[in-house]
């Protein structure tokens, strides 16, 4: 199976491994990219995966059930396109486009999505929707 992020690469050589906990997503757009990895999948070990790498002072509270909510309320993912990323230090950000459906309609999330690092592991930390 061919990897939801639109790597090209398979889902176990991409980010499977970082669902699975195998390894961490070694930069912010390798765990952005996972993140809508699964968000695509929605199921209850995707929405743990998004929970723990939120970071846990940007976690607020009913994160996992507002998540699920999300997953729920949606049609199904279509494509991701990373427009642009960087990273400084222990800081970085990507901004992207996640095509969507929704009640038959396509729609698009635009967001620049901000990341830090603690302990050799990325966590999101806050996003900007355009």
């Amino acid at each position: 199976m061919t990897c939801p992020c639109c790597s090209g690469a398979p889902l176990a050589e991409c980010c499977g491994r970082y669902l699975d906990h195998a390894v961490p997503a070694p930069t912010p757009e390798a765990l952005m990219r996972s993140r809508y990895t699964a968000f695509t999948r929605g199921t209850p070990a995707a929405l743990e995966y998004l929970v723990a790498s939120h970071h846990p002072l940007h976690r607020e509270p009913g994160l996992a059930e507002g998540l699920a909510e999300t997953t729920r309320a949606l049609d199904g993912w279509e494509r991701l396109e990373v427009l642009a990323s960087s990273v400084d230090g222990d800081t970085g950000w990507v901004e992207f486009v996640a095509t969507f459906r929704q009640g038959g309609q396509r729609g698009e999330l635009r967001e620049r999505s901000s990341f830090v690092c603690e302990g050799g592991r990325w966590f999101y930390t806050t996003g900007v929707i355009d």
